[in-house]
């Protein structure tokens, strides 16, 4: 997945390492894969190899990275051909239309039609599912449900029919959230067409996301001592992996991060022990603001195999000329251990959620 094609950093293999950022949104890596897809049902594979890992790290699964195995094997299309005219997969039959931004929309949805996903959920449980999705009419909608890896035979239906709104813009996106109980194991995720809407197609599918269900967020640690969000590292391989900005380490001011000032500025309740300003982001979880020179904040990541990376870094500005970067720290000691990246610009966006 290219989302925003760059120049791949190498990140070395450490078994949790600790990455330092300046304060963003959301941060992504994703492996560089080439065409080794390995196998589920005969003929269908995972898109990069290995099935999406679903586990305490969150992960987002973006609509165009269906799983290989082509028609009437890894999904339906009425239609022969991609209809969105785009060179990515154009040898399948689904429709994919570049977004704007980078990465690609799934597009001319119709009943009768679906794509599959192949998830390994590392412990049985709740999880939050969301799916970003757009529509230009009213009444399309559509299912999530598991089946069998082995056999491809319906397992169980995650959700009910959920209705595309009409966001009147096939790149006016909005979020539907849902609560589903998973299975461990590996298994087969299908997204199917249940009607179309007054547009003509039900709707567009951006990426679907699980995010394991926690009621409160994990105990602090021991003063002074520093531990993973989520209680194990972020798995940085194979599946491309999302830390949200708020999931920094444990471990308070000058061990997981430095706040130039005390309290959360941001006014939330969630984390308000720590002093990293947080504040909602329309839509579901919070973004980290108020960030000033010599500030920084840590998340400890566990790096499968060495190699290149894609790492993508959603931010927003309303001023121009700040910038940020990345490094690795050593886990064990915190001492530096190299950069990442050189400085990088936060653009002009106009405005904090944009």
């Amino acid at each position: 997945m290219f989302r925003r094609p760059g120049r791949p950093q190498p990140v070395q293999t450490r078994t949790h390492a600790v990455i330092r950022r300046a304060v963003l949104e959301t941060l992504e890596t994703r492996r560089l894969m080439h065409a080794d897809h390995g196998s589920t049902l005969e003929g269908q594979a995972p898109y990069f190899s290995v099935a999406f890992a679903v586990s305490a790290t969150p992960v987002t699964i973006e609509a165009e990275h269906f799983d290989h195995g082509g028609q009437n094997v890894a999904y339906v299309d009425n239609s022969p051909g991609n209809g969105g005219g785009t060179t990515f997969r154009a040898d399948e039959d689904v429709d994919l239309k570049p977004i704007s931004g980078g990465g690609y929309r799934v597009l001319g949805t119709y009943v009768g039609e679906w794509v599959e996903y192949t998830i390994n959920v590392e412990q049985s449980g709740t999880y939050v599912l969301d799916s970003r999705v757009s529509s230009m009419g009213s009444g399309g909608s559509f299912h999530i449900e598991l089946r069998d890896v082995a056999t491809g035979d319906f397992v169980a239906n995650l959700t009910p029919a959920l209705t595309f709104p009409k966001t009147g813009g096939h790149e006016k996106w909005t979020t539907l959230t849902n609560n589903v109980t998973l299975p461990a194991g590996t298994h087969v995720l299908r997204l199917a067409i249940h009607t179309n809407s007054t547009y003509g197609s039900a709707g567009n599918f951006d990426w679907i996301k699980f995010t394991q269900q926690q009621t409160e967020p994990p105990p602090n640690p021991e003063p002074g001592s520093q531990q993973p969000y989520h209680g194990i590292p972020f798995s940085v391989g194979a599946t491309a992996v999302t830390i949200e900005a708020e999931h920094f380490d444990y471990g308070g001011q000058n061990v997981a991060y430095v706040d130039n000032s005390p309290g959360n500025g941001g006014g939330t309740s969630f984390r308000a022990g720590e002093d990293v300003d947080l504040k909602s982001i329309s839509g579901g979880g919070y973004r980290v603001l108020g960030t000033y020179t010599g500030e920084w904040v840590e998340y400890t990541i566990s790096v499968a195999q060495s190699g290149s990376y894609v790492l993508d870094s959603r931010v927003s500005s309303k001023g121009s000329g700040g910038s940020f970067h990345y490094e690795l720290r050593d886990a064990a000691s915190g001492a530096f251990v190299s950069s990442l990246t050189g400085n990088i610009t936060i653009p002009n966006t106009g405005g904090h959620e944009k």
